[in-house]
């Protein structure tokens, strides 16, 4: 997720990366808007905040010097700006969660070297190592081989994660695990599968999944895990 200081700070930048990535740069505007809004809000309940700790240390002061003085006025203003102050938290938290479902469908900045270019077509070949083999048959694409050997299950994936992911079995799962366990220089994690709300929401955007609609989509998703690694056998980790 991009920082709020960094769109704050390089609003123009954010900007021209959308639409490099053909996303809609007015998305900038509406982020900045509720945070000027939030900001504004912000300023307004510390200054509250403020009022109702100096009404209450001339409370206590006044008690201190007269245990028998009448402060009920300072008292009644000082519960009206609480309830002014809760009613301000209240407007702040819609406005954050506004702000942040938005930042939320910001996508990552694409780098400087990526080519512009509206989909694959567009994409620079960097370097070639060898000579494109010959057959004397028609090839199969990877995808097609991969299914025909029960070894790539992209119906599986495309319900896990959406299009363009794919599920791995048998030899090549294993294969893939092998090549990973092969270059030094790297420690292997074990990641918890417990985590905070804000991971769930980047699970979400990786998913394709909207703000708000994770925790069931990513429930689903589970259940499809769990059916893909054992018929239906649980996974580690809550469910």
């Amino acid at each position: 997720m991009i920082d709020i200081k960094k769109i704050r700070k390089e609003p123009d930048h954010i900007k021209e990366a959308l639409s490099i990535r053909n996303d809609n740069p007015d998305l900038v505007d509406q982020i900045l808007a509720l945070d000027a809004q939030r900001r504004e809000w912000v300023a307004q309940t510390d200054a509250l905040k403020a009022e109702r700790n100096t009404l209450s240390q001339l409370v206590a002061k006044q008690k201190a010097e007269n245990k028998s003085a009448d402060v009920s006025h300072w008292v009644e203003k000082s519960k009206a700006i609480g309830d002014q102050i809760k009613a301000n938290d209240e407007r702040l938290a819609q406005l954050e969660s506004q702000q942040q479902a938005i930042v939320s469908l910001l996508p990552n900045i694409p780098s400087d070297k990526v080519p512009r270019g509206t989909d694959e077509n567009h994409n620079v070949e960097v370097r070639r190592w060898g000579e494109p083999r010959v057959f004397d048959f028609e090839p199969l694409p990877h995808w097609d081989l991969g299914s025909n050997l029960n070894m790539m299950d992209f119906e599986r994936a495309s319900k896990l994660s959406g299009s363009r992911f794919v599920v791995l079995k048998g030899q090549l799962s294993r294969l893939e695990r092998a090549i990973a366990s092969l270059p030094e220089g790297y420690r292997d994690v074990v990641v918890l599968h417990d985590v905070e709300g804000h991971t769930h929401e980047d699970i979400g955007r990786m998913l394709g999944i909207e703000a708000g609609t994770s925790k069931s989509q990513l429930s689903r998703g589970r259940r499809a895990l769990r059916q893909l690694l054992g018929h239906g056998a649980p996974t580690a980790g809550p469910n």
